[in-house]
């Protein structure tokens, strides 16, 4: 888990039951961004699916496991010491115990990934 070590989650919006925006930020002494990488740290994009798959699993009290990947697009690198504030745009639909996930990733000014996967439940 990444939760409360990697990252921390500053605020919650729920929009409704499948719509919700998590505003987080990094722990740039985190021990990944010595060598991930050093002197010139980003988040991995690995770290940023797992975020996404807590954040939901948290969202809806239950543990669940990446289904597959559908796309997957960086678009801009988050330095985590730099970009403070990062906010996960979260829409979902369910699909027999099955969600499908789009998640945009940004700031305010910038934005960094758009992904889309599925999880399902353990």
């Amino acid at each position: 888990m990444l939760r409360d070590n990697f990252y921390s989650i500053n605020n919650v919006e729920i929009k409704d039951r499948l719509n919700i925006k998590y505003t987080i930020s990094f722990n740039d002494k985190h021990e990944v961004f010595l060598s991930h990488f050093p002197n010139n740290p980003i988040v991995p994009g690995a770290c940023i699916i797992e975020i996404i798959r807590e954040l939901i699993s948290k969202a809806f009290n239950t543990s669940l496991n990446i289904n597959f990947i559908k796309s997957v697009k960086f678009l801009n690198i988050i330095i985590p010491n730099s970009n403070q504030e990062i906010i996960f745009d979260i829409s979902l639909s369910e699909n027999n115990n099955n969600y499908l996930v789009n998640v945009s990733i940004y700031s305010s000014e910038v934005v960094y990934s758009k992904i889309n996967l599925q999880l399902t439940n353990v």
